[in-house]
C-alpha cells in the first residue's frame, strides 16, 4: 500500500517486527494482508486470533459482496459458521489483496434469526408455517389473479444477492404485468484504491451486484416507499427500517427472504431463501466481470436458492414454461433475456470471471490457440 508501517527493531538475534513507535497499523485500509503475506505466520489477525486452528476450517470459493469490486475471496468455515474471508488470487480482480472492510464483514452471513419454514397467511389473519408444494401452490393460484386483473407491481431486488436471484425475479415480475423494478445500495463518500495497483479500490457501492442489477433493469432508490395496491415481491433481507404499515394497502405481498423483520411478517407469503453464502450463483462487478461463487454453508433445512423459488412459481404462472433445474440452467436463460449475459456460461466464467457479451471471446479464439 505504499504506507511504511512496519520496520525492523534491535539488531542480530534480538531484531524484531514492529511498528513505528506507537503508530500501529489503524488507519489503513490494506494493513490486513500484512498477515496473508507473513511468511512465518507471526503477524496475526486479532479478529481470527484463536478462533480455529487453520487445518479445522471448511469452506469454499468466493466473491466479497461487500463492495463493487468483487475481490476474489475464499470463505473459511467451521462447525457451519463463517470465521473469516481471505482473498483469492485474480491478477484481472485484486492481485492477491483486499481491504479490511471487506475482509472484516462477514458476521451477517452467521446470523441464527432465520426464516425454518415456508409461511402463509392462513384465514384467520396468522402466518402458518406449511410445506412447500402448499405454499407454491398457493401463490401461483393468488398471482395468476392479480394477473388477470391487471395488478401493477413492485419489485425489490438484493445486491447482496446473484444474478440468477434477481433475474428470474425480473422475469417473473414481467409475467405478471407492469413492474417497477428498484434496489438499494449503501455507497460510500469516495473510493480508496490501493496504490500500485489501480484496478483495486474498496468501490463506493457497498454491494457486489449492483451492476449486475442495473444490466437486468432495476433503478436505484435510495428509500423503499409505502406501497399501496399491486403486487410486491422482495428479495433478500432489506427492509429492516420498515414497519408492518409498509405494504398493507397492496394486493399481494410475497417476501423471499432469509430473515423476517417487522415488514417481512406482515407479508403474505414468507419464502426461506438462501444467502449468497450458501448457494452457487454469479455476480457482476463495476466493471461488467460476471464471478461465480460457490457455497461456503449449510442452509437451514427447507431454505432453497431464490433463483429455485421464483423459477418454480414463474413455471406455474407462465403457461409452457420450465423450472431451471440448477443455478446454471438459471444463469443461462439470463443468456435469453438480456442481451448482455449472451454467450456465456458457468463453464466459460470459470473461476476468474469473464466479462459481459462482446468483450468475450471463447477460448478457441484468443490469441490464435
Amino acid at each position: 500500500a505504499q504506507d511504511d508501517r512496519l520496520c525492523v527493531v534491535q539488531r542480530g538475534h534480538r531484531s524484531v517486527i514492529d511498528t513505528f513507535y506507537e503508530h500501529g497499523v489503524e488507519g489503513n485500509l490494506w494493513a490486513g494482508n500484512i498477515v496473508d503475506i507473513c511468511p512465518v505466520g507471526a503477524l496475526l489477525s486479532k479478529d481470527f486470533l484463536h478462533k480455529a486452528r487453520v487445518w479445522d476450517l471448511d469452506g469454499g470459493t468466493s466473491i466479497c459482496p461487500n463492495c463493487s469490486q468483487g475481490c476474489n475471496v475464499r470463505i473459511d468455515t467451521r462447525d457451519n459458521l463463517v470465521m473469516r474471508m481471505r482473498p483469492r488470487a485474480n491478477a484481472d480482480v485484486n492481485s492477491y489483496w483486499m481491504c479490511d472492510y471487506g475482509r472484516h464483514r462477514y458476521e451477517w452471513m452467521n446470523v441464527q434469526d432465520r426464516v425454518e419454514a415456508p409461511l402463509m397467511r392462513g384465514a384467520d389473519g396468522r402466518l402458518l408455517a406449511t410445506n412447500w408444494q402448499n405454499a407454491v401452490l398457493a401463490l401461483v393460484e393468488r398471482i395468476r389473479t392479480a394477473r388477470a386483473n391487471g395488478a401493477q407491481v413492485t419489485v425489490i431486488g438484493s445486491p447482496v444477492l446473484g444474478n440468477e436471484d434477481n433475474g428470474m425475479l425480473a422475469k417473473l415480475a414481467a409475467t405478471i404485468g407492469d413492474s417497477t423494478l428498484t434496489f438499494r445500495s449503501e455507497r460510500a463518500a469516495e473510493e480508496i484504491p490501493l496504490p500500485g495497483f489501480d484496478k483495486l479500490a474498496r468501490r463506493r457501492d457497498l454491494a457486489a451486484n449492483v451492476r449486475g442489477l442495473e444490466v437486468l433493469g432495476f433503478t436505484r432508490t435510495e428509500s423503499v416507499p409505502s406501497v399501496r395496491g399491486g403486487v410486491v415481491i422482495v428479495l433478500g433481507d432489506d427492509l429492516p427500517e420498515q414497519t408492518a404499515e409498509f405494504a398493507s394497502g397492496a394486493q399481494l405481498f410475497v417476501a423471499v427472504t432469509s430473515k423476517a423483520g417487522a415488514a417481512v411478517r406482515a407479508a403474505d407469503f414468507v419464502l426461506p431463501a438462501t444467502t449468497f453464502a450458501e448457494a452457487e450463483g454469479t455476480f457482476t462487478n463495476h466493471e461488467g466481470r460476471v464471478q461465480r461463487f460457490w457455497p461456503a454453508v449449510q442452509p437451514p433445512a427447507l431454505a432453497r436458492p431464490a433463483w429455485q423459488i421464483l423459477g418454480v412459481v414463474l413455471a406455474g404462472v407462465e403457461e409452457g414454461a420450465t423450472a431451471p433445474a440448477t443455478a446454471g440452467d438459471a444463469f443461462a436463460r439470463l443468456g435469453d433475456w438480456h442481451p448482455e449475459y449472451s454467450g456465456l456460461s458457468y463453464d466459460l466464467i470459470g473461476s476468474r470471471g469473464a466479462l459481459m457479451n462482446d468483450t468475450v471471446r471463447l477460448p478457441a479464439a484468443a490469441g490464435g490457440d
